[in-house]
């Protein structure tokens, strides 16, 4: 059963055509996954450390792809005894940025970035693969990026802060992210 890229948000339809799942296994996705099992089924998916690493570092990051094909071991730098984090430099607007890593992923995410470097598309073509096989269509690294953002939003992170911690404008997430945010602002106004 494939999964709609909205699943789990309340008020969004599945408007998944049968001609968007023929794109092509490089093309971006528009939406993040909604779903809160995307990442345990995308990792059940992995057959590999190197698969494994590639999903968890754009999953805890949400980072661009062409700043995924540039990294090494040096991005993963640790602070303290037990705090890691991923750094890397947004290639558009040159910012630093950081995303913590949970300790028990710390190995996987060092073994990937040891292994040898690929490009983009391959690792695009890699992760619709996966993505098709935990039953999703057309899984890209922007997939994760929007994910990312869905998740933070969730989380209850407002949109300027969202905004700094992705690397772009807030215009950019109020644009691509606002209708998450008011959808999340009237599901917790249910539960009160």
């Amino acid at each position: 059963m494939k999964h709609s890229p909205t699943e789990g948000i309340a008020g969004f339809k599945n408007t998944t055509s049968s001609k968007s799942r023929l794109r092509s296994a490089t093309s971006r996705r528009k939406y993040g996954i909604a779903d809160d099992a995307f990442l345990p089924r995308m990792i059940e998916q992995c057959k590999d450390d190197e698969e494994r690493g590639l999903v968890y570092i754009l999953y805890f990051s949400g980072m661009h792809g062409s700043v995924l094909t540039a990294l090494s071991i040096e991005n993963l730098k640790r602070e303290g005894m037990n705090h890691y984090y991923l750094v890397w430099k947004r290639t558009k607007t040159k910012a630093y940025m950081e995303a913590p890593v949970p300790n028990d992923k710390v190995p996987i995410i060092e073994s990937f970035l040891s292994g040898r470097k690929k490009s983009l598309q391959w690792y695009n073509v890699l992760l619709h693969r996966i993505g098709e096989r935990a039953g999703y269509d057309a899984v890209s690294t922007m997939t994760f990026r929007h994910t990312r953002c869905i998740n933070l939003i969730k989380d209850g992170i407002p949109l300027p802060s969202v905004a700094q911690l992705m690397g772009c404008t807030e215009e950019v997430v109020m644009r691509n992210y606002g209708k998450y945010s008011e959808l999340q602002k009237r599901e917790m106004q249910k539960c009160e």
